[in-house]
C-alpha cells in the first residue's frame, strides 16, 4: 500500500491541526523499583528522585500524523498551540524535512502525557 501512495502526485499541501502532547515516558526496571522509590521518598521527605530516566517527545495525534506524512514526503503545514518550550521540541523533531515542513504555532499551552514504562513487563 506505501507503495502505492508514493507513486502518487501529491504536490498539494497537506493541513494537520491542533493535537500536540509533549510525552514524558519514565522507564523503571520494575513496579517494585517505582514502589521503592516512592517509600524512599516518604522517608526522606523533600529533594527530588533521583535514578530514574525521563524521556521527553513531542508527540500527539496531530503531530504524529504531520511527521508520518513528512516522512513520506509530503509538504505538511501544522497548527497547534505551543509555548516556548514546546515549539522547540517541534521545530526539533522537524528538523530534517526542511521546507517540507511549515510549523504554524499559537501561543498558548500544548498537553502534556506521562507514562510508566516497567522494563520487566515489555516482553510479556
Amino acid at each position: 500500500m506505501i507503495d502505492k501512495l508514493l507513486k502518487l502526485d501529491l504536490n498539494l499541501p497537506v493541513v494537520v491541526v491542533s493535537d500536540y502532547i509533549i510525552d514524558h515516558i519514565i522507564k523503571l526496571k520494575s513496579r517494585q523499583e517505582l514502589f521503592d522509590l516512592i517509600d524512599k521518598k516518604l522517608q526522606f521527605g523533600t529533594g527530588a528522585v533521583r535514578g530514574i530516566s525521563i524521556h521527553e517527545q513531542a508527540g500527539g495525534k496531530a503531530v504524529n500524523v504531520a511527521y508520518c506524512l513528512a516522512k513520506l514526503g509530503l509538504n505538511v503545514t501544522l497548527f497547534c498551540m505551543a509555548d516556548k518550550m514546546g515549539l522547540d521540541m517541534l521545530k526539533q523533531k522537524f528538523s530534517s524535512f526542511g521546507d517540507g515542513i511549515n510549523l504554524n504555532t499559537k501561543n498558548g499551552k500544548q498537553g502534556y502525557n506521562t507514562a510508566f514504562e516497567f522494563l520487566d513487563e515489555v516482553s510479556k
